[in-house]
């Protein structure tokens, strides 16, 4: 699927650093979600690397982009997400001083507006 949603599927978010290891992202607008919908990612060391987790609190709209957005996520949520936090991580590791290595742990948690719960 790549980033082909992405040109159709948006959102506009606030952020949230308060806490160390910790950021929480917060829908302001969006053609698909309902404002106030989150995400959270929680960072925390382990030996040789970093273990993420992904909260996700995903409501989404009752039609057009909403419906489309919930298909996308029941078929490929889980993967999209971590593909996206191990392209965060390249990223951090062509950024940081020190050359590539470690491991990321990813942990997915998605709760529903019916508050089930998925993890990865």
């Amino acid at each position: 699927m790549g980033r082909a949603p992405a040109r159709f599927l948006w959102e506009r978010n606030g952020y949230d650093w308060s806490r160390p290891g910790v950021v929480i992202g917060t829908v302001i607008d969006s053609n698909a979600l309902l404002p106030g919908t989150t995400f959270e990612l929680r960072a925390s060391p382990r030996e040789g690397g970093s273990t993420v987790e992904m909260a996700l609190d995903r409501r989404l709209r009752p039609g057009g982009w909403g419906r489309i957005g919930y298909g996308l996520n029941r078929i490929a949520g889980e993967r999209a997400f971590a593909s996206m936090l191990r392209t965060a991580q390249k990223g951090v590791e062509a950024a940081s001083a020190g050359p590539p290595g470690g491991t990321l742990g990813l942990s997915i948690y998605s709760r529903s507006a019916s508050g089930r719960t998925r993890g990865g």
